[in-house]
């Protein structure tokens, strides 16, 4: 059996791929790599997030869920405020558990996915293991 070593990538089902796409870019300023027939996808440190066409236009699209590392919390928070994002939650740290000392805040994407940021000490993301032929 192929153990995985860590998630590629993630994605959301969207109403509008375009719209989702200039939000995601614009509001959290992530990076288009590709866009083509059955989605968008765009460039997260050193994973990807898949922006799809939902295939059933009455679904609900808020049922999903991402989390993205940040090295600061607060500086991610300060730029998604002045970019107009709303803070949904956070601030916050947790206090105990497997993951106490995690620092995080919460937002509402376009279609009302749920999307929180997390600063972990210990987690330090690389985004030259994306495009090594870019480093």
């Amino acid at each position: 059996m192929a153990i995985p070593v860590r998630i590629d990538h993630a994605g959301f089902y969207v109403s509008d791929v375009d719209a989702s796409v200039a939000w995601y870019c614009e509001k959290l300023g992530l990076t288009l790599s590709h866009r083509g027939p059955v989605g968008a996808f765009l460039d997260v440190g050193d994973t990807i997030l898949g922006l799809f066409p939902s295939v059933e236009a009455r679904a609900n699209l808020a049922q999903q869920h991402i989390a993205f590392a940040v090295e600061d919390i607060e500086v991610c928070a300060e730029a998604l405020r002045a970019n107009g994002v709303e803070i949904a939650n956070g601030p916050a740290q947790l206090e105990a558990g497997y993951i106490a000392g995690q620092k995080f805040i919460d937002i509402v994407g376009p279609d009302g996915e749920y999307v929180e940021f997390v600063e972990r000490p210990y987690l330090h993301p690389d985004p030259r293991s994306l495009h090594p032929s870019d480093s």
